[in-house]
């Protein structure tokens, strides 16, 4: 060994990357075993479990057997929160080659499948965002780590798969591919309809190919939905379901803003034993309290503007400074933004949060003289890997545990705005930390 190679090896700088990769390695380990339990577990499709998915296998049941998806006749189907399928036909349309099937066997399949997406999502932006070794074991820490993901898998929701969307989105976005990056927001437009909020970064960019890429693939997908089952169903679902849904429901699985600016006037106009009676136990909605309600409309718009010209001052969005790297990142930002104030945001929607949350950690600098902008998101990961959706902070205290939840978009939001803020360059991140 060279005297210079010799001196390398004992360089502090050296050592401390060595420790810290160690660590990490050690973290991984840790953070692989206690997952590999929890997919063990899962596996073994006990009855409580996946409950948004066994609802979904029952409707493609039930439309196999009666012909009929939508139950609109039954007063409480339009209720916020109301445990019905109120979503286009593509998941049901998803589901028929699987009707007869013991219902084991197909939460297992969706199980691998949901497992696969997840993991290329992941590997994806780990390759997009150019992460070395070290970088990339710290974010997948982060992957591994994200309680939201995993309590959106507990459900077998469809939000793994939305979230895989978003990623193709922003990559085909970064490589200046228009046309393809509006094709995965449009299916995931088309999955579940919230997700064409998404869209509205890129409309006011003006960014018509990626508009018009997501409106053909929407409706091609939804002509595929209709080809499987019934094209009366589309019909249906946007005449006489859509129209109908809406309110903001003050269940606790909700961790919208408006849900709960709504629980904290819910307490003060109806008192703790009230509260506890129709709150936990009902579908009270925001524009029951009557007394309240203009307080926690002003208390929501006055986070929206806030959110909005925090942004304004740190994106760069006019034409002459704006990158499509500089669009992907406002991506980031809208996606938490509708998270936090669309009206019935639910805990298994939060599994999104890991797409911006990962990008952010694939931008942050290496230099550790820019240290104080790894703050946020660190304090995010720390609260979104230690809120269970079910564990005992949310059976003893489920209000204060879906206030909590609704931070998360918030932190990622302050995280994105200094990093921006730091950084208005949009540069690949710095080697040290690679």
């Amino acid at each position: 060994m060279t005297p210079d190679a010799a001196s390398k090896l004992h360089h502090p700088a050296f050592n401390a990357r060595r420790v810290t990769l160690i660590a990490l390695l050690l973290l991984l380990i840790l953070s692989l075993a206690r997952w590999g339990f929890f997919a063990v577990d899962l596996f073994e499709a006990r009855p409580r479990a996946f409950r948004d998915f066994r609802i979904f296998c029952q409707y493609a049941a039930e439309e196999s057997e009666t012909g009929r998806l939508y139950r609109t006749d039954i007063h409480s189907f339009h209720l916020p929160g109301s445990q019905f399928f109120k979503f286009p036909p593509v998941v049901p349309a998803a589901l028929k080659p699987f009707v007869g099937l013991p219902r084991k066997t197909i939460i297992r399949i969706f199980l691998v499948a949901t497992s696969i997406i997840l993991l290329a999502g992941f590997l994806t932006l780990v390759r997009e965002t150019r992460a070395g070794p070290l970088r990339a074991l710290l974010m997948s820490l982060v992957f591994l780590n994200w309680q939201p993901t995993w309590d959106s898998v507990a459900g077998l929701t469809v939000e793994s798969f939305l979230g895989l969307m978003l990623v193709l989105t922003f990559v085909w976005l970064w490589r200046g591919h228009l046309w393809l990056a509006g094709v995965p927001l449009g299916i995931a437009a088309a999955t579940k309809v919230y997700p064409v909020l998404f869209l509205a970064i890129f409309v006011y960019f003006r960014r018509w190919r990626v508009l018009l890429g997501a409106a053909i693939s929407a409706i091609a997908l939804l002509l595929a939905a209709g080809l499987v089952l019934d094209h009366r169903y589309t019909i249906e679902y946007f005449t006489q379901v859509l129209p109908t849904l809406g309110g903001t429901a003050l269940q606790t699985d909700n961790v919208s803003a408006l849900a709960n600016l709504g629980r904290a006037g819910a307490y003060l106009q109806l008192g703790g034993e009230e509260f506890r009676k129709w709150v936990l136990q009902s579908y009270l909605e925001v524009d029951e309290l009557v007394s309240v309600r203009p307080m926690v409309w002003l208390a929501y718009i006055a986070l929206a503007i806030i959110l909005v010209l925090t942004a304004l001052r740190h994106v760069p969005f006019s034409r002459a400074k704006r990158t499509l790297r500089g669009e992907g990142n406002a991506l980031c930002l809208t996606v938490c933004f509708v998270l936090l104030m669309i009206p019935s945001s639910w805990y298994g929607y939060q599994n999104l949060l890991l797409f911006p949350l990962l990008v952010l950690f694939g931008n942050l600098p290496g230099s550790w003289k820019q240290w104080h902008l790894w703050i946020w998101p660190a304090l995010t990961v720390a609260i979104g890997a230690t809120l269970f959706g079910g564990g005992r902070l949310y059976e003893e205290y489920p209000v204060l545990h879906s206030a909590v939840r609704s931070l998360l978009p918030i932190l990622i939001w302050v995280g994105w705005i200094r990093y921006l803020g730091a950084d208005r360059t949009d540069r690949v991140p710095a080697a040290a930390l690679n």
